[in-house]
Order: structure tokens, then C-alpha cells, then sequence
């Protein structure tokens, strides 16, 4: 896989900032902004799409709606640990010693940062 570029990135940040609010829900082959409720969805819901294959509302896909209403939530988060990861990289990178960027790679490679 390719690194993503710094470009690549923000393009995906201003996608994710641009698209529908979230959390996003799922049925079966429906993602909306708000949850079903008795077989219908409330006032003021958007539908965001439907995974059925366009024929028969049976041949829906599950996996790929839960996939796109996850992805809303999702997205941002892996952005953030994208930034997260990359200012630990520079970081270590900028060590004046070994041992001060080998003491920070194992913090991170146990969890043990204190960016969390």
C-alpha cells in the first residue's frame, strides 16, 4: 500500500466534514441519520442510501450497509489516529539521542503514550 499524502488526507477530512451529521444507522439494507422505529423512520430523517441490488428488495447486503453507516464515525477517528501516529513519528524523528526515541517507540508500541 502507498503512503497517503498530506493532500490525500485533507481531501478525505473535507469529504468526511462536508458529508451528512452523524452517528448513521443501519437495517438491513438501509442507512438513514436516525434509527428505524416500527418499520419506519421518524420526522426530520435523511436516507443516506439503500444496498439492495435495485430488483428485489430480499437481495440486500447487510455487511455492506453496516460498512457505510460505520464508515460515517469511523473515518474521523482513523484521520485522528493518522495525525495521532504521524506527530509521534516526527517526534521520535526529532530525538537528539537513542535512547529518548527508543524509550518513545516502546511507550507506543505498549500503549503506553500519553495521547490517549
Amino acid at each position: 500500500m502507498t503512503k497517503l499524502s498530506k493532500e490525500e488526507i485533507e481531501t478525505i477530512r473535507k469529504r468526511a466534514e462536508a458529508a451528512t451529521e452523524g452517528p448513521w444507522f443501519h437495517t438491513n439494507y438501509h442507512v438513514a441519520t436516525k434509527p428505524e422505529v416500527h418499520g419506519g423512520y421518524p420526522p426530520n430523517s435523511a436516507s443516506i442510501c439503500e444496498t439492495c441490488d435495485g430488483e428485489y428488495i430480499e437481495n440486500y447486503n447487510k455487511a455492506d450497509a453496516e460498512f457505510i453507516a460505520h464508515a460515517r464515525t469511523d473515518i474521523p477517528k482513523l484521520l485522528a489516529e493518522i495525525e495521532r501516529l504521524r506527530s509521534i513519528i516526527k517526534d521520535i524523528r526529532e530525538c537528539s539521542d537513542i535512547e529518548t526515541a527508543v524509550s518513545e517507540l516502546t511507550k507506543v508500541a505498549l500503549g503506553d503514550d500519553d495521547d490517549d
